[in-house]
Parts: structure tokens; sequence; C-alpha cells
């Protein structure tokens, strides 16, 4: 049996150089969350002492002793006594002011005669958390000084969350302190506590708690100060790790935080001159690169620094659709993952974890939105990457995604599931808006990646109608007039009178008609937005009260205003935001972004805090829990507010191609942001000015579309009056753009296809050919709109000016 350990450390502060990510100062009630690809550590209340630590390496075993996951801040792994001469402070008692980042903390306090210090830092190559202890004397005579610390060594398992506390303790030179678990359910992982540069005075094993103390005594001006390292590693590496953790944990603690800088300050930019959505664009990438947790021999993205010890596929795919457009090789590596545990029928995995005694794998049912998000996110890939190869591969898997959710699309052409909305809770089974829209984006995702590969007209063709219809009778039988709004149906013929944030979504998927659209954002507005912190995930918030007509067990759902009964998500919030934008009001969706989901707007708002959240309290009848976060640095957060920007400001929800959308806020003097262009990654500049130009490595285009054949580093758009031909939208793949006396548009798609292109022209074509047969377009204002099927896999349209 493979015997492994945990280890602890604490660790002299590390100043960052040259990083542009600012740690942010706060001196309130706060959740912390940090953590590294191995580790990760959660703190409540600014309490300067962890009440959770997360180990990721050799398996996710956690120190937690916590009963009741709601009360989990009145708990401590570890505790702390300072005597100061004769007076004693519990540091499980003081709020402590505090500098942040996703991947440090230092807690600081100051008293009349006394600085304590405490931070946390993480080193990479030996996997393990470094914490220093420093106790300034600023009282003006000699003080004893005296730190008692107390760890938990007992760990709860994976996913069963069982509590072990059956070790072995051996010390090692009074420095090295290390509990062996015994229990297989551990991974029989042991807990190591090192000090590299001074050893405790006393210790003491109590049960599972170890009691160390250091004392000295201290001149005016002078420091008690110490390093304690906890981490994890296999039993065999022990002393070879920790030896090196001795020499080099310092060093280690500086390449794992240049290695995170690097990425997210010099990999790729997203620039808007707006201090407050700038430093988010940091933060967000930030929480990106540290919530990637090892896994079975893997690093993968999981959903926050310290909770959730497991991987799950839906927070990777709702992450990805924003990484893809600038770090396409994360996306890719996702994909791989995802297919490397899919079944032997190619069903994709839901998630991923230890259990007991081996690691398990949950598969995506047919009423599952993994499918949908599966396909969504391997045709955005392939659109950013033109990695044909790659999706050649992952098309079998994407095939069996789409049978599989189709299963349950009832003879009404809806979507029928068991859940409300996108939740994964409940079983009652009836249409759903949500689930509607999210298959026809998929299926439409699916004709664009699909149509790569030759052969398939006739399928993609049924396919391509199947959507159309489903579109039809979301707008018609899902569209309730009465409430003016996507509403959805218990069961068959029993309306559900909630309003639920994941209709938002059919604006920015283009799968709600035109003259509803603005009667969806005034029906949010009035029933789902709150303005100061976000976007109800569901109203009424009464799940309380429906927990047996859902079949909810527990109180799942939470109770009134938290988690799913009414909380605040930050997808709901970038949903309604996208919508805004869809219908033209985009400086009202950037605003409300910054307001939202911003680090500084959250701060700002009621019991804000610097965190991007996975959940809002949103009870504002009670000013004490009002605005309250949970899981702080929350991965898919952090992924939606870039995914936001990149969408308001920069590009459109194309199938087919990338196709910029440019705007400017008015507090803004430019946009800048990086974007990968057929896989290469281009710079993307958007200016003010008196007339439009799109300018592509110095080249002067005619079109928001970009081509497949062109490589681009440098795109320049000059925001202004169209004075020329501009495309502007186009249905099928644009494979290249002559200009000429004529424009010469070269299509792909799939034999069959239903089609359109969009453009704007001052002047009026002379005439429009689809393949050599001349068409008259629809003219609306200025713009021309040409609808044509695909009489062959090639199409060309030629546009005489």
């Amino acid at each position: 049996m493979k015997k492994y350990l945990l280890v602890f450390l604490i660790l002299p502060i590390i100043l960052y150089s040259q990083n542009n990510l600012r740690p942010i100062s706060f001196d309130k009630e706060a959740k912390i969350e940090i953590g590294s690809n191995f580790i990760g550590l959660e703190f409540h209340k600014s309490r300067p002492l962890p009440q959770r630590i997360s180990f990721y390496y050799p398996l996710a075993n956690s120190i937690d002793v916590s009963t009741d996951y709601w009360y989990r801040d009145t708990t401590y792994v570890i505790k702390g006594l300072v005597q100061f001469g004769d007076e004693k402070i519990d540091l499980t008692n003081e709020l402590f002011p505090f500098k942040l980042t996703p991947f440090s903390v230092d807690f600081q306090k100051e008293y009349n005669n006394k600085i304590i210090k405490i931070s946390y830092r993480f080193t990479d190559k030996t996997r393990s958390s470094v914490t220093t202890y420093t106790i300034i004397n600023r009282s003006g005579r000699k003080q004893n000084l005296k730190l008692e610390l107390e760890n938990n060594l007992s760990l709860k398992t994976s996913h069963t969350f069982a509590y072990k506390n059956d070790f072995r303790f051996e010390t090692i030179e009074n420095k090295l302190f290390v509990a062996e678990h015994l229990s297989s359910e551990t991974g029989e992982a042991s807990i190591y506590i090192l000090y590299p540069d001074g050893k405790p005075s006393k210790t003491k094993l109590k049960n599972d708690w170890f009691l160390q103390a250091f004392e000295k005594e201290v001149a005016p001006g002078d420091s008690l100060s110490f390093v304690q390292i906890i981490g994890s590693c296999k039993n065999d590496k022990l002393l070879a790790l920790t030896n090196d953790l001795e020499q080099n944990y310092s060093r280690q603690i500086k390449s794992f935080e240049q290695k995170i800088i690097s990425k997210i300050s010099s990999a790729s930019t997203f620039t808007t001159g707006d201090e407050k959505l700038d430093r988010s664009v940091l933060w967000s990438k930030a929480i990106l690169e540290t919530n990637k947790h090892y896994i079975d021999g893997d690093i993968e993205p999981m959903p926050c620094p310290a909770e959730y010890n497991f991987y799950f596929t839906h927070d990777v795919l709702l992450t990805d659709l924003a990484a893809v457009k600038f770090d396409k090789e994360r996306v890719k590596s996702d994909l791989e993952f995802i297919m490397k545990h899919s079944d032997d029928s190619l069903i994709i995995p839901h998630a991923y974890y230890w259990k007991d005694s081996t690691f398990v794998t949950e598969y995506a049912s047919h009423d599952n939105w993994n499918n949908f998000w599966f396909i969504i996110v391997a045709s955005e890939y392939m659109k950013y990457s033109n990695d044909s190869i790659f999706i050649k591969r992952l098309i079998p898997y994407a095939k069996k995604s789409i049978t599989q959710a189709l299963k349950t699309k009832g003879d009404d052409d809806l979507m029928w599931s068991y859940r409300p909305d996108w939740w994964d809770i409940g079983r009652r089974y009836g249409q759903r808006s949500y689930m509607t829209l999210l298959s026809i984006k998929a299926i439409r995702a699916y004709l664009s990646l699909a149509s790569n590969f030759s052969g398939n007209g006739s399928e993609l063709s049924n396919l391509e109608n199947t959507a159309n219809k489903m579109e039809v009778n979301l707008n018609t039988v899902l569209w309730n007039k009465d409430y003016n709004y996507l509403m959805n149906n218990i069961e068959a013929g029993e309306l559900d009178t909630h309003y639920y944030g994941g209709s938002l979504l059919a604006a920015h998927f283009n799968t709600i008609d035109r003259d509803k659209l603005d009667k969806l954002i005034t029906t949010a507005k009035s029933k789902l937005v709150d303005n100061k912190i976000g976007v109800y995930t569901v109203y009424p918030m009464d799940f309380e009260n429906l927990q047996e007509e859902w079949h909810l067990q527990n109180n799942e759902s939470g109770p009134k205003y938290q988690y799913m009964n009414g909380g605040i998500w930050p997808h709901i919030n970038v949903w309604y935001a996208l919508a805004l934008a869809r219908n033209n009001e985009k400086e009202e969706a950037i605003n409300f972004i910054k307001t939202t989901m911003t680090i500084d707007g959250i701060m700002e708002g009621p019991n804000g805090q610097p965190a991007m959240y996975e959940v809002r309290n949103s009870n504002k009848e009670n000013p004490n829990e009002y605005g309250e976060i949970d899981k702080p640095q929350f991965t898919w957060a952090g992924g939606w507010y870039l995914y936001s920007l990149y969408h308001i400001l920069g590009i459109d929800n194309n199938d087919w191609n990338i196709t910029f959308s440019p705007f400017i806020p008015l507090n803004s003097p430019k946009i800048s942001f990086d974007l990968n262009i057929n896989s290469e990654l281009a710079n993307v500049t958007i200016n003010r000015s008196e007339n439009f130009r799109i300018m592509i490595d110095e080249k002067k285009i005619s079109s928001l579309v970009i081509p497949r054949n062109i490589k681009a580093k440098n795109i320049e758009i000059n925001l202004g009056k169209y004075e020329n031909f501009l495309l502007l939208e186009c249905n099928s793949k644009l494979e290249k753009i002559d200009e000429g006396k004529e424009i010469i548009l070269s299509l792909s798609a799939f034999k069959g296809h239903k089609s359109f292109i969009r453009f704007s022209s001052p002047q009026k074509p002379k005439a429009i050919f689809i393949d050599e047969k001349e068409i008259e377009p629809d003219i609306i204002n200025d713009e021309y709109l040409i609808k044509f099927t695909h009489n062959h896999s090639q199409s060309q349209i030629r546009i005489r000016m």
C-alpha cells in the first residue's frame, strides 16, 4: 500500500517584484480562501487562523473539525494564544486587517504595545503552505513573549467526509513532526509540520491536537518570529522533501508567485483604462491560475481554493468559455481530460473525485447540461484555434453528447427536465426554457463544429431543422404573455410561476425573438434585479416551502435569499448584462458589471469584501447578512467576468466566426485585449475616431467578421461612421474575403445549411450573386440581409459595388 504524507510550513513574507496584481487591503469581516495547485486554506470573519486546510496531493483529504457546514466559521484547525507580558490574546477571537491576493494573505494588527503579523504563502515544487508568525515589541521595554499553537492532525476524507484520527506520530530532531495516518480511506496519508528556522521550546500531543510553544525575551523594537510549514507528500519522499524545503522554501515561494504573475500579466492582456475593470481582469486571471489542483496525476481546474475537493466538468467548461479567447492550450488540455475520463461509450464525466478507496467518475446523464456545454466549448475552441486535427478526435464525443441530450426532447420540440432552470437539484419532469435555449445553442455549435468534416450534410440539416423548430416553440409555448418572460412548466400543463435567471441567456444566445427582448429585460428588472448586488437566481424565493413539491431533501435549495433559493450567482449577473448588451444597452451593461462583478464593486456593496464569489445573500431586509458572500475566489466567477468584458466590449456571440462588436464605455479612452485569431494570439485595439476603419497588420479589411485564412498580430478598430461596405455578420464559415471592384466572400458550411450574411453600405450594391445566381437582398435602413441555402459545402457571394 502506498503511503502519503501531509506537510505544514510557516515562512517569512516574500515581497512581489514587477507585479501588476496589487494586494488588496481590507479591515472588515470577510471570508478568505487562498491556495495553490496542491493546498488551500479557508478563513472566516477575518480571523488570522484557518478553519480548514485542504490537501490535493497526493489525495484530496482535508483538516476540518466542523460538524455543520453552515456553522463552519465557529471551529478552527489551528488555534493560537499570544502572551505578551501578563496580557493574553486568543487569535481565534481577533479580527485582523489583511492584504490579499488569490494566492497569499498577510494579516497584521497593531496594538498600543505590539504588532502581530501572520502571513501565508505557498511553495510549488514541494507542495506546501508556509506561514510566518511575527510579534513585534513596541512597548518601550523588554517583554517576555510567548506564542502557543495547536494544530489539529485529524483528516476528513474526500467526498465521504469521514473523520479519521487514527495515526502514528513521530518527532524528528524537534523540528519535523509527522502524523502518519493509517486509514486506507485517506490513502494512508501523513501530515507533517516543519520548522526550518527555529525549534519550538515545548511540544505535546494531546489526542489529535499537537501543541507547540515559542518563547523569547524581546527588547523594544525586536520581535519573536518563526516559520511553520505544512504540506502533503508521499511518505517515502518525506525526508528528501523536507530537506529541500528547509533549504529552499523562500526560493520556491518566489518561483510559485512569479509563475502566476507571469501568466496573468504577460501571457495575455485586457485593458480598458478603467482601474476598477482592469484590476479585476488581473484578479480573475490569478483565480483561474491558482484554482488548478492536483488530482490523480494531473493538474486540473477546480471550483475554489479550499472547498469542493472534486473535479466538476460544469465549472471547467463555463470557465473555458472565457479562457478559449486567450489561452487555447488550457482549453485543449481541459477537453483532453474530459475525453480521457469518458466511458467506453463516450459519455463524458460529470464529476471525478477520490472516494474511500478509489477514484470515482460520475457520468453525465441525458438530463445533464454538461452535454451541451461540452459541445459549445469544443466549437468555440475550433473557432479560435482552427485545430481540426484535435477536433476530429473530439467529434465522436460531441456527437454522443448531442445524442444523449436530445433524449429528453419532447414531441413538442421543447426540452424536458427534472431540474428547475440550471439547477442540479429537484425532481419534477416538465418543459424548461433554460434547457431548451441551451440545447438550441449546442445544436448550432455542433453544426459549426461538424461542418469541418464532409459526409454528414443530411444529418446536420435534420439537426438544424430541429433547432429551428425548438426556437419557434421556445418563443411561442414557453414565452408567457401574462408574465412577459420565458417561463417553465413544473410538469405537463402545470405552469411554474417562478422567474428564473437562466431564461436571460436566451438573449445572448440569440434564441429569443427581437420583439420579446425588451420585455424580457423589463421583467427581469422588475422581478430579479437588485442593482446593488446582482440578479436573483429565482423569484419569488420560496423553495423552503416547496421541499415536498420539488422532492428536495434537507432544504438543499438553501434558506430564503441564499444559495439556489434567491441567492445572487455571478453567471446570472453576466447573463443579465449580456442581455442588456444584446439590446444595445452596453453602457448600462458594463456599469452593471462594474458594480456587481468587479472586486471594487463587490467591496463597495453591502457587506462587501474582496472576493469573486460563488453565491451572495440577497436578503435586503436584514442589513447584517444582505450582500454576504460564500466561497470567495470562485473559478467560474473569474471566468464569467472575463467573458463579460470580451462580449460587451469586443466580440459578438457567433457560432461560425470570430466577429467583432466593438464598444468603448464613457469612462474608457480605448480598449485593448489579446484574442486568439486562427491559433495565434493577436492584440486588438479599439479607438474612437470620426470614421470607422478596421486594420489587420496595417492592412484595411471591410469586415467585422474575421476570415479563417488570416493570421494576425495586431488588429486596430477605429469606431466612427460607416462610409463604405462593411460585413457585419455571417452565419457560415468565412474562409476568405477579396476586395476590389467586387466584394467576394468565400463561405463554407454543410450542404443544406440555411445561412445568411448581413452587411452595411451607404451605397446601394449594383448587384449581388450567390454561386453566380443574382439575388435581391432585404434592406433595413443601410443594412442588407441575404438569406440563402448552401447547395454545396462551398459557396461564393459576390457583391458588386
